[in-house]
């Protein structure tokens, strides 16, 4: 046996992943997209909102090649988002909009709806913007949410952004978002997935200019036999140019999850630093949590880390937080909200963080049983 085949057979023996992509829904083309009711609020009047149109196209607006985006959904999802879209807004910043006042755009579902939205968002040169996405249902059927959202961020720009998905437990969200951040732009990117028993979500981040900056916080939570399928890239092309990727969750029941995050240095981007970590409880033997950190590098001036930790509650500190007075159930949510909190810590829009931690709370409340199931202890990390 040669190295090279000594070294396939120790591959072969470690842990393989068992959900390596969440197979899309069979009729994801064939069910007929509806309009959703949505409500728009916020600093609107100096902010230019318009229905979003099929003919703009603003993907070379600051010079990457469409060729380097990728598509973790798949074409005939894009294709399907793009093409029969009836949501979805162009947004552009001006110079009196503020982050402390943000636009917020709120989706409700109705029962067996199918919404396909497609988003622009432009921040333009030496703006700041504040935009909140809220995805709800108005009953308990399932209903479903395709989106496809491209931000061009400009130079010196500063944007925050929350798409927060509180769908009912029998709903369907898949979506894709794409950002372009050019020379000291900055972009933070909140992003939650509370509701639905299935969750396929991508996003990119191409750091064009020098000293962009990209930020992304999730927090999720899967239940019952949710599935989960969450991608997260960080393409650094520009110089000095900073991501960060952290994600925080907690499973139980059966509930499977995927968590990929991805720093991908370009040649250019010397001095570049990126750093991807993933969190996750788990709250029963019988979930499946994949947690898939790729680094990929064409530069020899970067710095790039990244984590994945997997595994059950600190039982010294559960056995603590009861001493004083906390039942094992209210500790337990207590330790989840906590990780969750954590991922918010940043977002200035403190009633939005409110409702946000509070929607984690009910669903918490919700699954009581869930959340006391004793769970194998499993651990990972990488650096």
């Amino acid at each position: 046996m040669n190295y090279i085949e000594k070294h396939q057979q120790t591959l072969r023996g470690l842990a393989q992943p068992k959900w390596k992509r969440a197979p899309l829904p069979v009729d994801i083309l064939e069910k007929e997209v509806s309009p959703a009711a949505f409500l728009v609020k916020g600093n609107t009047p100096h902010i230019q909102v318009n229905p979003f149109s099929n003919d703009m196209n603003t993907h070379m607006q600051i010079g990457v090649l469409e060729s380097e985006f990728v598509d973790h959904l798949g074409q005939s999802f894009i294709s399907h988002a793009a093409a029969k879209s009836q949501n979805g807004f162009h947004i552009v910043s001006s110079r009196d909009s503020k982050l402390d006042f943000p636009l917020q755009i709120h989706y409700k579902l109705l029962d067996d709806a199918v919404m396909s939205e497609h988003n622009l968002i432009e921040v333009q040169p030496g703006h700041s913007l504040s935009v909140v996405l809220k995805y709800e249902s108005s009953g308990s059927e399932n209903s479903r949410h395709h989106g496809k959202t491209h931000i061009v961020v400009g130079a010196g720009s500063r944007l925050d952004i929350v798409r927060f998905q509180n769908l009912n437990t029998s709903s369907e969200f898949l979506d894709n978002i794409h950002f372009q951040v050019g020379e000291g732009g900055l972009v933070r990117f909140y992003d939650y997935q509370l509701g639905g028993y299935f969750k396929a979500t991508s996003c990119q981040s191409d750091l064009l200019g020098r000293h962009s900056r990209f930020e992304v916080y999730n927090g999720y939570l899967g239940f019952s036999e949710d599935k989960l399928d969450l991608s997260f890239v960080a393409k650094h092309y520009g110089a000095h140019s900073e991501s960060k990727i952290l994600g925080k969750g907690a499973l139980g029941g059966s509930a499977r999850k995927t968590f990929r995050g991805t720093l991908d240095f370009k040649s250019g981007s010397k001095s570049s630093v990126g750093q991807e970590e993933e969190f996750v409880l788990l709250l029963s033997p019988d979930v499946n949590a994949d947690s898939i950190p790729a680094l990929m590098c064409e530069e020899d001036d970067v710095i790039g880390e990244h984590a994945a930790s997997v595994g059950r509650m600190d039982s010294d500190l559960l056995f603590y937080m009861m001493s004083r007075g906390f039942s094992e159930e209210e500790a337990r949510r207590t330790l989840i909200q906590a990780a969750i909190a954590d991922t918010l810590e940043s977002l200035d829009l403190q009633e939005i963080k409110e409702e946000i931690l509070g929607a984690f709370e009910s669903r918490l409340l919700e699954s009581r049983a869930a959340i006391l199931h004793p769970a194998k202890q499993t651990s990972t990390t990488h650096s």
